[in-house]
């Protein structure tokens, strides 16, 4: 896959392992998009309430606080309420049995990535979202 440039697209990544931070930081970097960052589930939700600029959600399925599952539950709430399109959100985590897909994907995720994470599968889910 040649160079891609994500050139002012924004993704909201929440993980409350910063390793992950900064793993999706380096895979992306030379891909020139924003990254805003998050500690879990919670912070993300009351960010995008006030600030629904994302492109496209990363979320962890596993945090404290908030967990992924119930963070993406209430933004399609938050997104179906106010009429607003929903944003591609992708789910990340190491617990990647049929059961644990299955769960995500009924919660509103559109698609799960395993961890330890596939830099070109990563970067073609974001290529194939960001020109939905």
């Amino acid at each position: 896959m040649s160079k891609i440039d994500f050139s002012g697209l924004t993704i909201f990544l929440a993980d409350d392992n910063k390793m992950y931070h900064d793993i999706l930081h380096k895979l992306l970097r030379e891909s020139y998009c924003e990254i805003i960052t998050f500690e879990n589930g919670k912070e993300l939700y009351d960010y995008v309430i006030d600030n629904n600029t994302a492109d496209i959600l990363i979320i962890d399925i596993q945090m404290p606080i908030m967990d992924g599952l119930t963070a993406i539950k209430k933004i399609r709430e938050f997104e179906k309420e106010g009429g607003i399109a929903e944003k591609p959100c992708f789910a990340i985590s190491s617990f990647n049995s049929e059961k644990d897909k299955q769960e995500a994907l009924l919660a509103g995720f559109n698609e799960i990535i395993p961890k330890p994470i596939n830099k070109l599968a990563l970067l073609e889910l974001i290529s194939e979202y960001s020109t939905k």
